[in-house]
């Protein structure tokens, strides 16, 4: 409704985006509820309601990406509506959104989450060489938050593959990052460092 209102002006884009968000939230609380009732009555959840606000939500947000294709937000829209492809089924256009966020926003907020969404999706499918492109992008800096995350997937990734030495060095270099993770933050930095040029190895 209130974006309706401002239908042409500098606010209509910002409350379309808010809007999207609330849905999402909305979607996550109706997710609980059928889980929360399933689990009284002892039934599989009914998440026909979740299913369908998600589906609205990328439904909406195909409207705004079309309209609004310039607009600072695009790649947190475009990563609204993967997370809600992903969440219905719809893993192949959840997949091709999560590629174009780290393709083309890298410096997008979201882009890490992106970014683990993407790999996990590659990797039920088996899609293991691309899963591993991005990975490895995500494994390049330690001082990134999915740096450690990053490490373990390759690890399993690689064992997946059959490439236990591999995965066995990932794993060597996830441990050795959480393992001086509570040291002062001098001797972090080295550790971090050696984490990298092992993984770099």
């Amino acid at each position: 409704y209130m974006a309706r209102r401002n239908a042409g002006t500098s606010k209509e884009a910002t409350l379309i985006i808010s809007w999207l968000e609330t849905q999402q939230e909305a979607a996550a609380i109706q997710f609980r509820v059928s889980n929360g009732i399933a689990a009284q009555t002892k039934s599989s959840p009914d998440l026909t309601v979740y299913r369908g606000l998600l589906r609205e939500v990328a439904k909406q947000s195909t409207l705004f990406l079309t309209r609004f294709q310039k607009h600072p937000s695009y790649g947190h829209v475009l990563y609204i509506r993967a997370k809600a492809n992903r969440e219905v089924g719809d893993t192949q256009n959840a997949i091709q959104d999560f590629k174009t966020i780290m393709d083309k926003f890298p410096s997008d907020a979201d882009v890490s989450l992106a970014g683990l969404a993407l790999c996990d999706l590659l990797t039920s499918a088996k899609d293991y060489n691309q899963a591993k492109i991005y990975l490895l992008k995500m494994s390049k800096n330690p001082k990134d938050s999915v740096y450690p995350v990053a490490l373990g997937r390759l690890a399993w990734i690689h064992y997946y593959q059959n490439d236990i030495p591999t995965a066995l060095k990932y794993l060597h270099a996830q441990i050795w990052f959480y393992r001086y993770r509570v040291a002062d933050s001098r001797t972090v930095q080295v550790e971090r460092d050696k984490a990298a040029q092992t993984a770099a190895q």
